[in-house]
């Protein structure tokens, strides 16, 4: 555990801990204690906006920055992924592989499901997915995932999501259809502010 400085306080200082603290500092606090979350005072369960929640995810995402995954959550439990199929992607001449979609269709259906339990200080796994593939998806194609919540249980939460083919002037056309299921688990259990803080 890093030690405490001026600007990140210990739980054990609870006055100066705030919602006004910056995303890092208030997530490590919350994951590198060893209370439980429902321990916390309610100062620290206060969740930062959505906007800060996805700048911190993008910034240890790095799979998503690799493959130029761009992502979006509009509200918890929804969240959109934007790509475009770049030479690096393709299987064949000038064909995406299935692999990459399904890279998609997980970080779409992850986020979705993520959005929502970070607001309750949780985050997840994936347990399965399945999808089908509609459509072939050529080099240079813009693709944007769409992720929805349908079931947010207890323990797991079930998100569906559809990738699209996006040509401006067009219809966009659903090239993909994906399910999955997550497990939910508590902040504190995983470091996460060690890999937002690198």
């Amino acid at each position: 555990m890093l030690p405490p400085t001026a600007d990140r306080p210990t739980l054990a200082n609870e006055a100066n801990f705030s919602s006004n603290l910056p995303l890092q500092t208030r997530l490590f606090l919350l994951t590198s204690n060893s209370r439980s979350v429902s321990d916390t005072p309610a100062a620290a369960r206060a969740l930062p906006d959505l906007a800060t929640m996805v700048a911190a995810y993008n910034h240890m995402n790095h799979y998503g920055r690799a493959n130029g995954m761009a992502l979006t959550v509009p509200t918890p439990g929804q969240a959109e992924y934007r790509m475009t199929v770049r030479d690096e992607h393709l299987s064949s001449p000038n064909t995406c592989h299935g692999g990459v979609l399904a890279g998609l269709m997980d970080a779409a259906l992850g986020a979705a499901a993520l959005s929502l339990a970070f607001t309750s200080l949780e985050f997840v796994s994936t347990v399965e997915f399945k999808m089908n593939y509609l459509h072939a998806v050529q080099l240079h194609d813009v693709l944007v995932a769409k992720g929805v919540v349908d079931h947010a249980g207890n323990t797991l939460v079930v998100s569906s999501c559809v990738i699209y083919r996006v040509v401006a002037g067009k219809e966009d056309v659903a090239v993909a259809r994906g399910l999955g299921t997550f497990n939910r688990y508590p902040a504190n259990k995983r470091d996460f502010a060690q890999l937002v803080m690198q």
